[in-house]
């Protein structure tokens, strides 16, 4: 037996219940009065017509018309959830979990979405060296926050979507997995990670990307809950039914994956180190025409050399070419958020623009 849920559609007070028992008032902007109720029915009933004549109390001219019991929902088709575990159990099973907790790197590749990769090409070459592999075929990037991993990921879904690839991995999809949405709810986490597994083996075409590859894999760093994630994705990994490209930071590597032996066996760590200051500005370089059209202006070449120069000297903590490119970024916009008045221009940016942008962020830091 299931439960339903009667509700007028015309908005009509309803007054009455059909057994005399459960009856729940609500309140909402269209809604003054009316009443859900609770009542007990064979699943092959649904959906069932009901004659307004049957209800105690009422006169049939109130003319209540569209009430329909549906089995297990409303007239909207809304489920009525009782058991919280269970419904998401449901949706679970009718939802595409690559779609839901993935990026198609590849796909927004042939879209022309993804942005210029400039430099890191020997980087790129060697990952996909690794994953034409026949063992350990798993690439793992270790390098620190902003030196570009994502980056050398996104090289490779374009070149996958431009067919400039060997046959082994010609047509294959890269998806970056959301890890924090996929661990989200606590109770259904063990069953999304298995499902989405089983959805790779099946697909047979899918590389996963993985950022911050020990939140998930590291033996002493699991926000998986009391799930251990690396016991689920390990068996995948060696028996070649799943394939993956991990990115860690070295402070990640070091702690939670480098004494894992079987972890070792199954990724070839790839280091990506940082872009030198010649390096960065060739990233610069590539990348002027993409901001220049966003701002609407013109950075010259000094302006770049210096970006890549005091962002080096200035922002210990942080590495390039990523600092460099939020400097560059900063100095487009201050220079157009200062000289709005001259939009119909396109403005010159020059190495004092970059240097006063500098200062600016220097005295906020300090």
């Amino acid at each position: 037996m299931e439960k339903a849920l009667v509700q007028s559609t015309n908005f009509l007070p309803l007054a009455t219940t059909l057994n005399g028992s459960q009856s729940k008032r609500i309140y909402d902007g269209r809604i003054r009065r009316s009443t859900i109720t609770m009542v007990r029915i064979s699943p092959a009933a649904a959906p069932l017509k009901l004659n307004l004549k049957s209800f105690p109390g009422r006169s049939p001219a109130i003319g209540l018309r569209g009430l329909v019991l549906r089995c297990g929902g409303s007239a909207d088709g809304e489920v009525l959830n009782e058991n919280k575990q269970a419904a998401e159990g449901k949706e679970t099973d009718c939802v595409n979990l690559l779609e839901e907790f993935g990026t198609d790197f590849t796909e927004l590749a042939k879209q022309g979405k993804l942005g210029p990769v400039i430099g890191r090409q020997e980087l790129i070459a060697r990952v996909i060296r690794t994953l034409c592999r026949e063992s350990k075929n798993n690439p793992l990037l270790i390098g620190e926050n902003g030196v570009g991993k994502t980056a050398i990921v996104e090289g490779i879904a374009q070149r996958i979507a431009d067919g400039d690839v060997p046959e082994r991995i010609q047509g294959k999809k890269i998806i970056k997995l959301d890890v924090l949405l996929l661990v989200a709810r606590e109770e259904t986490r063990e069953e999304r990670l298995k499902k989405l597994i089983e959805e790779v083996k099946q697909s047979n075409d899918i590389i996963l990307f993985i950022q911050g590859a020990e939140s998930i894999l590291g033996n002493n760093y699991n926000i998986v809950g009391d799930t251990d994630a690396a016991s689920i994705l390990k068996p995948a990994l060696s028996h070649g039914e799943l394939q993956c490209i991990g990115a860690v930071t070295l402070e990640g590597y070091r702690i939670y994956l480098e004494d894992d032996l079987e972890l070792n066996s199954l990724f070839q760590t790839v280091k990506v180190p940082e872009p030198s200051v010649d390096e960065t500005v060739e990233i610069l370089m590539g990348l002027r025409r993409r901001y220049e059209t966003h701002h609407s202006v013109r950075y010259t070449y000094e302006s770049l050399v210096a970006a890549a120069k005091f962002s080096h000297k200035c922002f210990s903590d942080r590495y390039l070419p990523d600092k460099a490119i939020n400097l560059m970024d900063d100095a487009g916009a201050r220079v157009r958020f200062h000289l709005t008045r001259r939009l119909a221009q396109v403005l010159i940016l020059s190495s004092y623009h970059v240097y006063f942008v500098l200062m600016e962020l220097l005295f906020f830091i300090t």
